[in-house]
């Protein structure tokens, strides 16, 4: 596997692209204040595994994911 650059909170790390099975997939469901119900699920794209450690030793991966949003229920007193 060869080595390549990802953002993660603003520093480019140096990582390995690294395969990856779906174990479990799920949604979280929101309201928001105005009473709208969406429904949001990530897809997970890619997995990088960095060279970096956290503050307690841990190896550091890096999620590429795009997120899936899903309105359940409009707003209250919406119109359109």
């Amino acid at each position: 596997m060869g080595k390549r650059k990802v953002s993660f909170q603003g520093r480019d790390l140096e990582g390995v692209d690294v395969g990856f099975g779906i174990v479990a997939d799920g949604s979280v469901t929101i309201e928001a204040e105005d009473g709208a119900r969406l429904r949001v699920r990530p897809i997970v794209l890619n997995v990088v595994r960095t060279d970096e450690k956290t503050p307690d030793g841990q190896r550091l991966y890096v999620v590429e994911l795009a997120t899936n949003v899903v309105l359940d229920r409009e707003p209250k007193g919406d119109t359109q």
